[in-house]
């Protein structure tokens, strides 16, 4: 049953069309000398690096905020906009393999996986820039470029340019297997795998978008471990160009980054991919 599952997983896949692109390997003259002169402001101590903890801890949890102080932030990347499932965002962790949290940072700019790449290195001058909720009252605090109503809203394209800079450091982003029952709000902006889960039976087949939703999708997930079953959700875009490829039936892995719903009354797991759905071992019943 897992190998006919596996086979028609394969087909769905070949059935899709990704749009190529070139992963940039060197960068501008310009954006090279930002980046110096950053981190020669940190080492001489005129900038000062915080961690993305401390970054939200600016955040005075009523209206956007603006950063107050010459901070810096560093990470890698590890959303992509390419197949439509996240919009002028990225998701960058703190570290490649290891990481302990993340941060949403928004950008007035699309096809962002062309410049800023899975995996990718960056280092963001944060001063001045603002710290808070897009969408007031949905618990994900991320950064942008300024405030309107109170709420966050994307730094501009030229802002972007100017604080948000790359590396040459590309990595390979490793596999932070956890479990539905440990999963918690401070893994929001994290990369993470969830082994052996299930959608619901009554809904194999069906797109992941359902055709009534206008937006997004969540779809119910489950886990079995040690005989206790947790449930999740997988959310999906509309917009998202494997929104109507069937949900699987049988066990799967799935890799996303944890982030919450429109109006943050839930977490939720967002694909990168379709192809982050893979066959896996069963850890219940159906």
């Amino acid at each position: 049953m897992k190998q006919l599952f596996f086979i028609g997983f394969l087909f769905m896949i070949s059935c899709t069309q990704k749009r190529d692109f070139d992963i940039p390997k060197n960068l501008g003259n310009e954006e090279n000398e930002m980046l110096n002169d950053l981190l020669e402001k940190l080492d001489s101590g005129e900038l000062t690096k915080v961690s993305f903890v401390q970054v939200r801890q600016l955040y005075n949890g009523r209206e956007a905020t603006q950063i107050d102080g010459k901070l810096v932030i560093s990470g890698v990347v590890v959303s992509s906009d390419e197949s439509g499932n996240f919009y002028k965002e990225i998701y960058i962790q703190d570290h490649p393999t290891n990481p302990t949290e993340g941060i949403k940072v928004m950008i007035d700019r699309r096809e962002l996986h062309n410049k800023y790449n899975i995996g990718r290195e960056v280092y963001l001058n944060i001063s001045g820039l603002f710290v808070g909720e897009a969408n007031r009252g949905d618990g994900v605090i991320a950064i942008g470029g300024g405030e309107d109503n109170d709420e966050l809203v994307v730094m501009s394209e030229q802002q972007s340019i100017e604080r948000v800079l790359r590396t040459k450091n590309t990595f390979e982003i490793g596999e932070k297997t956890i479990t539905l029952t440990e999963l918690m709000e401070t893994h929001i902006g994290l990369f993470v795998t969830l082994k052996s889960v299930h959608f619901l039976s009554e809904e194999h087949g069906q797109p992941l978008v359902a055709a009534k939703d206008w937006y997004d999708t969540q779809r119910e997930i489950t886990q079995c471990i040690e005989n206790t079953k947790t449930s999740f959700l997988l959310e999906t875009s509309r917009f998202a160009d494997f929104s109507d490829m069937p949900i699987p039936n049988g066990a799967i892995r799935v890799r996303g980054i944890i982030t919450k719903t429109y109006n943050g009354s839930d977490l939720v797991l967002a694909l990168n991919a379709y192809e982050d759905i893979t066959p896996d071992d069963p850890s219940c019943s159906e």
